[in-house]
């Protein structure tokens, strides 16, 4: 609460809870069997939904209106929490920042390696284990800091989430059948595309430069690594076979250039905010369409208030948490110019009537330059640009051209991007 303050939605009279759930080992160690099934930190914030949808209503809310809100990894959460039919009645809304269980860096598809890699690390007597019961009973044993300090462990190259940038290791994973009440099963890519979301009206979006604290110092030579074989474009989730990924990664290029990336890096920059970002975030967003409403939106308000330190054009990453949330920095507002305030208003505005009317401008006015936030479709990829000044527009096709890409030559089947 002290890094992210809740005032600016209190002074809007709205409610707001945040939880804590287990990070890292704790929270998402897994040996994808029913002794250590995985996801704890997820079923850490179904537990706290439900005690919130339970007990609000004694804090003046109304549990019928809960709208659940996260912001990248959070995202992800919120988009776990909306493909997870168990959660039915326990939230009315949904906002999601910057983030979706489509991105790469959500799913972890060899937990098990990891765990035992851990737990080599801790002891290196152990690296011929396989047994999940007695790994259980050592990492129990085990002391919490000699745990954390083990946690940095990596997976090899092959097995990364992620190929180049954000891999992370201790993320949700798909459980085992033999699980005690799983609650993250199936294909995410799959599940979404078929439907199998929660159907409730949904705020999603992205930064309008995503990826420019990422990996930046290793750009001249990913792009050469890239024009030198497009293949390196394409993710191993992808399931694209080894004959058909150079075809597939000259298709992907394409659309960020007909030269190469050396010789524009901003291109480079627009193909990983989309990878890691844009295209996992704006594909949720694309079939959730199919039956809720969704209002979409791209934030690209450079301003001191979201990165005092910035110099690359573009909102980076979690940029926009500072114009919604108080924090040390931000706290006494008169320190920043004048669009900086309005940008900020209008934000915990939008927000803020999405959050009461599950429409963002059911009631418009002057702060809002009068606009109508029109819904994103199927047929029309409508979003919001928050900028300067608000206007109403078209996404890039950019994401869509990925899913033809993937129907073109991916194999059936795919969790992640």
């Amino acid at each position: 609460m002290d890094t992210f303050g809740p005032h600016y939605f209190l002074d809007q009279n709205i409610i707001v809870v945040s939880i804590q759930y287990r990070l890292g080992p704790l929270g998402f160690l897994s040996t994808v069997d029913d002794i250590i099934p995985g996801n704890l930190g997820i079923k850490d914030q179904q537990l706290a939904m439900k005690w919130v949808s339970k007990r609000i209503k004694h804090f003046g809310g109304d549990p019928s209106r809960i709208t659940l809100m996260g912001q990248s990894a959070g995202a992800m959460s919120v988009g776990y929490h909306l493909m997870n039919p168990q959660n039915r009645g326990l939230f009315s809304g949904a906002i999601m920042q910057s983030g979706s269980p489509l991105s790469c860096a959500a799913l972890q598809k060899f937990p098990r390696d990891a765990a035992f890699l851990m737990a080599a690390a801790i002891d290196e007597s152990l690296k011929t284990m396989n047994s999940s019961e007695e790994l259980l009973t050592f990492l129990q044993e085990t002391p919490l800091d000699v745990l954390k300090n083990a946690s940095f462990v990596k997976l090899p190259t092959t097995k990364l989430n992620c190929q180049f940038v954000g891999s992370l290791t201790w993320v949700p994973t798909r459980e085992s059948p033999e699980a005690r009440k799983p609650i993250i099963m199936g294909m995410n890519y799959e599940k979404i595309k078929k439907g199998m979301t929660l159907k409730i009206p949904l705020l999603i979006g992205i930064n309008s430069q995503e990826s420019i604290y990422y990996g930046m110092d290793g750009l001249d030579l990913l792009a050469k690594m890239y024009d030198i074989n497009p293949s390196y474009l394409i993710s191993g989730n992808l399931n694209i076979n080894h004959k058909q990924r150079c075809a597939a990664g000259q298709a992907l290029k394409y659309i960020y250039t007909n030269s190469s990336f050396s010789s524009d890096i901003s291109k480079l920059i627009e193909f990983n905010s989309d990878t890691y970002f844009n295209v996992p975030t704006l594909t949720f967003a694309y079939y959730h369409a199919q039956h809720s409403d969704v209002y979409a939106y791209r934030f690209a308000f450079k301003g001191m208030l979201g990165n005092q330190n910035s110099t690359f054009p573009g909102v980076g990453h979690a940029e926009d948490l500072n114009y919604i949330f108080q924090n040390s920095e931000n706290e006494n507002l008169s320190n920043y110019s004048n669009e900086e305030v309005i940008t900020h208003n209008r934000i915990i505005e939008l927000w803020s009537q999405f959050i009461k009317y599950r429409n963002p401008t059911k009631h418009t006015n002057d702060l809002l330059q009068n606009v109508n936030w029109t819904k994103f479709t199927q047929n029309k990829f409508v979003h919001l640009n928050i900028d300067e000044n608000l206007s109403v527009g078209q996404f890039k096709s950019t994401f869509k051209e990925w899913i033809n890409i993937i129907s073109r030559f991916a194999s059936p089947f795919i969790d992640t991007f």
